[in-house]
């Protein structure tokens, strides 16, 4: 890697928020590298606690790792066929790495080594939920957040199979988790619609911010993609595809939904969620607002409910977390019924 590179970039977001379409625009550059999600900087045990992963590594191949209570999401190392990653290399890299930042240089040194580039960018959304943590661990790398129209991506969400309560803790819990990193230096935060408007000079400050050439002429040809980390998939929503270059016209498409917005912008962080991600306890309204978007009042709620959107897991999922001593999820969301 050059000196003078960020170690690594981690491009974060709530999901439908845009990733794809900047990870897309970022691998077309010359000197950087995206493929398709790892889940490679999503899982709080690999920052808290690389013995006790290491240990139960070869277990957590087949089952997954709980991240409760950050987040219910419990994928590691997806995709990594797509990088030329045998299962059977990266458990044993787990086992032999003395912690999780020898771990991740390893896989990004492969990935740089195949594709030839000289930065990498691992793109997967849910990267936000333990963004404090990877921000801790690797002081020289970078971060983009990419956030969106709270309502657009809570209608892209449900349009998705999720339900209201569910997408509306995929929002609030992600963009609130990256608040207590507003200002630093390393983290850079990207509206989707200024992206979509104003592509070559979004683009043009990012790749300033991560130290490689301006040129975005490389935005418009497939030249510089990175072939060698496979097809990145596609989620197509709104009827769009991020692989088919910026476009305006997912912004504003929740008017086209009949939602109760002013009962969505009542939710707001838990108490305890708040304490855990040590910010404040966000509504959705006042976080929308501090990004600039002119949401719906919320209405007035008598009493707010927790949000138990707890995910089902099987029995051996269920086991093999009381053995590892994992967390146990608690409710990061409440509000009224919508």
């Amino acid at each position: 890697m050059s000196s003078g590179l960020p170690q690594f970039v981690n491009i974060c977001s709530c999901g439908s928020s845009g990733s794809t379409l900047v990870a897309r625009a970022l691998d077309r550059h010359p000197d950087i590298a995206c493929g398709d999600e790892m889940f490679l900087f999503s899982t709080p045990l690999l920052y808290e606690d690389y013995a006790r992963y290491r240990q139960w590594a070869r277990v957590g191949f087949h089952l997954g790792v709980s991240a409760n209570p950050y987040h219910q999401g419990r994928a590691l190392f997806r995709n990594a066929a797509a990088y030329g990653l045998r299962r059977s290399m990266l458990l044993k890299w787990s086992q032999e790495a003395e912690d999780f930042p020898e771990l991740a240089l390893r896989i990004r040194d492969h990935v740089l080594a195949r594709t030839g580039k000289k930065l990498w960018a691992e793109k997967t959304p849910r990267n936000i939920r333990a963004i404090a943590q990877f921000v801790e661990m690797f002081p020289e790398a970078r971060v983009i957040h990419i956030v969106r129209d709270p309502r657009d991506v809570i209608c892209s969400l449900m349009g998705r199979s999720k339900t209201a309560a569910n997408a509306i803790e995929s929002w609030l819990g992600s963009v609130s988790t990256i608040q207590p990193l507003a200002g630093h230096g390393n983290v850079r935060q990207v509206r989707y619609e200024d992206l979509c408007r104003e592509p070559e000079r979004v683009m043009g400050e990012l790749f300033d911010f991560l130290g490689v050439s301006t040129d975005t002429s490389c935005l418009f040809s497939d030249q510089g993609a990175s072939r060698e980390l496979g097809q990145m998939k596609d989620h197509q929503s709104w009827g769009l595809t991020p692989g088919k270059g910026f476009s305006t016209k997912s912004i504003g498409r929740h008017r086209e939904h009949d939602v109760p917005w002013d009962r969505v912008m009542a939710y707001r962080l838990t108490e305890r969620y708040a304490g855990l991600l040590g910010t404040k306890q966000w509504s959705l309204h006042e976080l929308a607002q501090a990004y600039g978007y002119e949401v719906e009042p919320p209405a007035e709620v008598a009493e707010y409910h927790p949000a138990d959107l707890r995910w089902k897991i099987g029995a051996l999922r269920r086991f093999m977390d009381r053995r590892m001593g994992m967390q146990s999820y608690f409710p990061m969301v409440e509000g009224p019924e919508v």
